[in-house]
């Protein structure tokens, strides 16, 4: 038995130890040759090593190709490991065969493992749209984030009626999808047929809530001024939404827009983006006509305590843009609810430097950042029951991004989060600080945050740090 240290390997002398193994398992499949695999394949991790392997196979493939299919079918079901079963899922996929595709189907809805499923599920089908299409309208946090950018690969009618509809919204941060799906799918053009149903408005309202906001506040993946015919798109929708707009939601769609027009951007960059000074004054008008309708003191007044959780979660803000009190609400119901994540939000959003401040120290005071800090996990959602923590950190830290220098308290503890959002929401504060902003325990964190399981927060720290993107997206 071996007792010494593990000696270290590189990743082409693992890949060429996990197939030798694949081999044998598939000449003599057994209790004792699976045993000797399932190390090498949770000791070497798979991103890193999955590709090389599956080239081997292709071009040394075992004389008992079956066997190694059962056993690979084997270990999906029943070895109980992630890295095993990312592993045991690329191998099906070389077979291509259509029996896989339900079990591909579960579990692509365990975000952890969609980026996996995408890619088999394309070496099975000839055409996998329909399959990523279903899959998108399942997974909410990165996976479908994965799945839109695998669809705007090839963005026919279909795929884009599906994304200007439902593409943009998910739990990690709109921003990774809004530009890719306006230009893709061209949204302007869609928004300028003579009729129009209620979900393409809804749906183009949040890609154009989502450039306007990441315009004035920044965001992962491009804003309004990324995209050439902004102005045509926005003018066309707001022209269109005025007759329909009526819920809180669709007050903070036109709220963000007018945020964006108002907002001191150079004239230059906003010409580029097909903002004039007239377009910007007609959006302006319009914004203005909206949202002073006299309807909405009502509405936010019933939200602010609605058993509705998307009227609570918006209510707040409308609110507090139509002048109501919202010092007295606010922090007392904190106090009485901690981990209602929405009341955090409503504290940080927008705030000056004196309530950020008070929102952090309310927030060492009520709640344990540092029992965040558990350690990072590959796309763990972490909403709902058990979590409720986890969500408020988010609310808090993502406004930090304003304020450089301010709350890394909380900022370091969410980057050893085990939820993705947690992390990715640190690292881009961190982002918009900016490497002259970091302390010495800060960029650390940053290095660190180079091994991070996910491949955008690695991307981002990659960036903080002006090293090259070089990783291989194949197989995420």
């Amino acid at each position: 038995m071996h007792h010494g240290p593990e000696r270290e390997t590189s990743g082409e002398e693992a890949a060429v130890e996990i197939y030798r193994s694949c081999f044998a398992l598939a000449k003599k499949p057994s209790l004792e040759a699976r045993s000797r695999l399932l190390p090498l394949l949770i000791r070497a991790q798979v991103r890193p090593i999955v590709d090389r392997v599956l080239d081997m196979i292709r071009e040394m493939p075992p004389r008992h190709r079956d066997a190694l299919y059962t056993e690979m079918r084997r270990l999906f079901a029943e070895s109980g490991h992630r890295e095993v079963v990312k592993f045991a899922m690329a191998v099906l996929g070389l077979f291509r065969r259509m029996e896989d595709l339900s079990l591909l189907r579960t579990i692509a809805r365990h975000e952890e493992f969609t980026s996996f499923a995408i890619v088999e599920i394309a070496q099975i089908l000839e055409d996998p749209t329909q399959e990523w299409m279903a899959m998108a309208r399942q997974v909410t946090g990165w996976g479908k984030i994965e799945l839109v950018e695998q669809l705007l690969k090839n963005p026919g009618p279909e795929v884009c009626a599906f994304l200007l509809r439902e593409g943009c919204v998910n739990d990690v941060h709109w921003g990774y999808t809004a530009l890719p799906i306006a230009v893709g799918c061209r949204l302007h053009e869609a928004l300028a047929v003579e009729d129009l149903d209620l979900p393409l408005l809804q749906g183009a309202g949040a890609i154009l809530e989502t450039l306007a906001e990441d315009s004035v506040g920044g965001g992962p993946d491009g804003d309004m001024l990324d995209y050439p015919q902004a102005g045509d798109a926005t003018e066309v929708f707001l022209l269109r939404f005025e007759r329909v707009a009526q819920t809180l939601r669709d007050f903070m769609v036109v709220a963000a827009i007018q945020d964006f027009v108002t907002s001191d951007i150079e004239p230059d960059k906003l010409r580029a983006a097909g903002w004039s000074q007239a377009r910007r004054d007609t959006a302006r008008t319009i914004c203005k006509r909206i949202l002073t309708m006299p309807e909405w003191r009502k509405r936010a007044e019933a939200g602010l305590d609605s058993s509705d959780e998307r009227e609570r979660w918006v209510a707040p803000e409308v609110a507090r843009r139509i002048g109501l009190p919202m010092e007295e609400w606010l922090v007392p119901r904190i106090r009485r609810n901690p981990l209602d994540s929405h009341l955090w939000w409503y504290m940080v959003w927008g705030a000056d430097e004196a309530r950020m401040d008070e929102a952090i120290n309310l927030t060492k005071e009520l709640l344990d950042p540092e029992s965040v800090a558990t350690g990072p996990t590959a796309n763990v959602r972490g909403h709902g029951p058990g979590y409720e923590i986890h969500d408020c950190m988010d609310m808090i830290v993502q406004e930090l991004r304003r304020f450089p220098g301010k709350g890394w308290e909380l900022i370091r503890p969410s980057l050893l989060s085990p939820v993705v959002r947690n992390r990715s929401m640190a690292i881009q504060a961190l982002k918009a600080w900016g490497v002259g902003h970091l302390t010495l325990e800060m960029v650390d964190a940053v290095h660190a945050s180079l091994e991070d399981p996910s491949k955008h927060v690695r991307r981002d720290a990659r960036e903080i740090l002006g090293l090259p993107d070089t990783e291989r997206f194949a197989h995420p």
